[in-house]
Formats: C-alpha cells, sequence, structure tokens
C-alpha cells in the first residue's frame, strides 16, 4: 500500500476538513522564493520600456512567471486530491527532452530539422496521439517558425545545416 503525502488538517474553529499536498506545498513556495529574488536582481539590470526594451525585461517577465507559477503549485497543495488528475512521467520527461533535443541539435542542424524534432518528441507527452498528424503538425510548425523567427525577426539561425 502506498503511504501518502496528503494531511488532513482541521480548523478548531469550523468542522470544516481540508487536504493539503506539502510537498506540493513546499515546492510552490521554494518556487515563489526563486521567482521573487530572481526578480528583484533581475529589476537592477534596467527594465526599459514596451518600446525600448532593456536587458532587465526579459529576466523580470520569467520571474514572474516563475513566481506565479509557484503561487499555482502552492494553492494547488491545498486542492482536494480526489479532483486533479494523477500526475505522469511521461509527459514532463517528453516535454523537457523535446526542449533540450532542440538546444543541442538547433546550430548542428537547423532550425527547421531542429524544431521538427521538437514536435515529434513533445507529441510523446499526448497518449492519443497520430503519427500522420503528428508528422504534418512537425512541418507546418517547423516551416511556419522558420518564417517567422529567421525570416520576419533575423534570427540568426540557419534553416537547415549540413553537418
Amino acid at each position: 500500500m502506498k503511504a501518502s503525502n496528503r494531511r488532513t488538517v482541521q480548523n478548531p474553529e469550523s468542522s470544516v476538513q481540508f487536504k493539503w499536498a506539502r510537498r506540493e506545498f513546499v515546492c510552490g513556495l521554494v518556487l515563489i522564493v526563486i521567482g521573487a529574488l530572481s526578480g528583484i536582481d533581475a529589476w537592477s539590470f534596467g527594465f526599459g520600456s514596451m518600446a525600448r526594451i532593456g536587458p532587465g525585461f526579459l529576466p523580470v517577465v520569467v520571474s514572474v512567471i516563475l513566481t506565479l507559477l509557484g503561487l499555482a503549485i502552492a494553492f494547488n497543495g491545498f486542492m482536494d486530491p480526489t479532483r486533479l488528475e494523477k500526475s505522469r512521467f511521461l509527459p514532463i520527461a517528453a516535454i523537457s527532452l523535446s526542449m533540450i533535443t532542440w538546444i543541442l541539435t538547433v546550430q548542428r542542424f537547423g532550425f527547421v530539422p531542429a524544431t521538427f524534432a521538437l514536435v515529434v518528441i513533445a507529441s510523446m507527452a499526448y497518449p492519443g496521439r497520430r503519427v500522420v498528424e503528428t508528422l504534418l503538425a512537425a512541418i507546418a510548425i517547423s516551416v511556419a517558425g522558420a518564417v517567422l523567427f529567421i525570416t520576419g525577426f533575423g534570427v540568426p539561425l540557419d534553416y537547415v545545416a549540413l553537418p
């Protein structure tokens, strides 16, 4: 029998009981602290404006997102576990592996093949995936991304780089 990390807490002033997951709450608090401290440090780089963003703009935005994610995870620690879907390892691993693959292959093989691999690997996170739809989506996203980022925004990457 598997032990649960959920604890039942009863408020002495009422008869309401709620369940909370200490591990998720603590993880959420850690993300909140990291996000807040990163945001405070990044603010010193100069935020800039929307017309002319400064070097601290992106770090501050990422810090805010990290803090909000931490709030959501900490709040999730107080949710009723029967209402939450069990987390699975495969989706997290597939998305993480797809991003790592893109980072490691974009310089060597180019934007289109790296993005194609990213979409195909990330599709493993979805249990009802179909091969033809995945390949068509990978082609469409790779081409659209190349046109948008390389042609449109001028990102200095090759469309396809031969090793």
